[in-house]
């Protein structure tokens, strides 16, 4: 991570996903935010399977996702993130200005996180897909999800594969890909 925040002009992709070996607190996480915040060759940041929490991830948004303008895909997939992490997300989605692709599938997100997706839609201006496939959400999460697309401006693909549909959430879904739904 030190040696991409200078002269680094080739790299573009970085996965450091599944490390075998970690601390409690995460430290590395400031090195790879710092190499974000300074780097802006790469595209592509895969963490999947690293075990960051709410907290390296509130690291890893305000120290480096927060200034970097050129990432487009960030998987944190099975990254042990938790419905403590909702604000962070919703705060990431209204902020973001380059990061197209979002895997956050296999975290124990559940319906907080849902509705701050769902706020944070509304004012990102580049998510094209978002993976949330087996986080948890139940059916007024996944409602609220729903109720929020149609104000998504860029979104194009929503994963929601795993989690806790019921009649509700359904039934708006349904509404949605027929055209019954709202605009």
């Amino acid at each position: 991570a030190d040696a991409l925040t200078t002269d680094n002009r080739t790299i573009e992709v970085i996965e450091i996903g599944n490390p075998k070996l970690t601390t409690l607190e995460s430290e590395h996480i400031l090195y790879v935010a710092r190499m974000l915040a300074c780097n802006p060759n790469i595209r592509a940041l895969n963490l999947k399977k690293h075990p960051l929490r709410d907290a390296s991830f509130s690291v890893l948004l305000e120290s480096g996702l927060a200034r970097n303008e050129t990432l487009e895909t960030l998987c944190l997939s099975c990254c042990q993130i938790t419905s403590t992490s909702a604000s962070n997300i919703e705060k990431f989605l209204c902020q973001n200005t380059s990061v197209r692709h979002l895997d956050l599938s296999n975290n124990r997100l559940t319906d907080e996180v849902a509705a701050g997706i769902a706020r944070g839609l509304a004012q990102d201006s580049a998510i094209e897909v978002i993976n949330l496939q087996n986080c948890r959400i139940t059916d007024a999460g996944l409602l609220q999800l729903a109720q929020a697309l149609p104000r998504a401006k860029t979104l194009k693909e929503l994963r929601l594969w795993g989690n806790h549909f019921g009649q509700g959430s359904g039934e708006a879904f349904r509404m949605l890909l027929s055209g019954d739904g709202t605009d």
